[in-house]
């Protein structure tokens, strides 16, 4: 008889959320990169910590999301806001480092 291997809702949630990590990790290490070239270039490096210690944190928090006894909707709730709150403020804060917002908004990390 052959089985056919269903994957559980968690198991796939937490294999998301490790590749959303890898993405967030690596495109903050391309900002790194770039620091230099933004019209804001504090605000850039405060970016560039950002995304890879979000991204490591969705590593992480990937590693043990199997084990964690949420029910379906609390961890299809939990991953939607970690994955949502994650990416939104680093996407927020490069726009600003990019649109020069910071010199006005955030007048210690615009320098």
């Amino acid at each position: 008889m052959r089985r056919i291997f269903v994957e559980q809702p968690a198991t796939r949630q937490a294999r998301y959320l490790l590749q959303l990590g890898l993405g967030l990790f690596l495109l903050a290490l391309l900002v790194g990169i770039g620091v230099p070239s933004f019209a804001v270039p504090r605000l850039a490096l405060s970016v560039h910590l950002l995304g890879v210690l979000q991204g490591t944190f969705l590593v992480a928090v990937s590693g043990i999301w199997s084990r964690l006894a949420f029910g379906r909707t609390i961890s299809w709730l939990a991953f939607w806001l970690l994955a949502y709150g994650c990416v939104a403020a680093w996407l927020g804060n490069l726009l600003a480092a990019y649109w020069g917002a910071g010199n006005t908004l955030l007048p210690i990390a615009g320098g």
